[in-house]
């Protein structure tokens, strides 16, 4: 569908991005019989490369337009993330930018949470807690808030309220293998 519309609006930025988004997600997307692995700690050997080059291609032609949009910010954090996956290069401040034009331009709960586990990838667990503290009441049940939520409290040490959160993020997953991941962390 993304293709499609990319290809009735040729000169779309965000057609483009959307087409990259969705590239990038099947590029990288595990088996559902296969346990979850966060990001970071992925096998990269079955990724296809072609699809992530095709996407980056895309994202560049958008760019060129000069109409950023959510879509483009959206594909543009996942191809830094996978560029620091596939060759080590260290992209968590540029990741940390663009979640802050993406919720400049498009604010969301999902946006913030992803924002929030970028600060804690750079080291800045204070202004984490800090975001995740300012949407608590409208995240209550949403799972990635907790899961977030438990990376903050254990980099702070807070151990036992880190496990409360994670097992919170393991009852609201609705992935199974999400939610062994995530009671696996208890258990550590």
């Amino acid at each position: 569908l993304a293709a499609l519309v990319n290809r009735l609006l040729p000169h779309h930025a965000e057609a483009a991005g959307l087409r990259a988004l969705a590239l990038q997600t099947l590029a990288i997307r595990r088996g559902e019989d296969q346990p979850f692995v966060p990001f970071s700690e992925r096998e990269t050997a079955g990724w296809d490369q072609r699809a992530l080059a095709v996407a980056d291609d895309l994202l560049t032609q958008a760019a060129r337009r000069g109409e950023i949009g959510r879509y483009q910010l959206e594909a543009a954090i996942t191809s830094a993330h996978v560029a620091q996956a596939l060759d080590g290069r260290e992209t968590g401040a540029v990741i940390v930018h663009l979640y802050q034009q993406l919720l400049r331009l498009a604010p969301s709960i999902g946006a913030v949470c992803g924002y929030a586990a970028a600060l804690i990838e750079t080291g800045d667990a204070a202004a984490a807690s800090e975001i995740l503290d300012g949407i608590a009441q409208d995240a209550e049940n949403y799972q990635p808030y907790w899961a977030v939520r438990g990376e903050v409290l254990a980099t702070e040490g807070k151990e036992e309220e880190a496990k409360m959160a994670w097992r919170r993020a393991a009852n609201l997953s609705q992935d199974p293998n999400q939610a062994a991941h995530l009671l696996a962390k208890i258990q550590t």
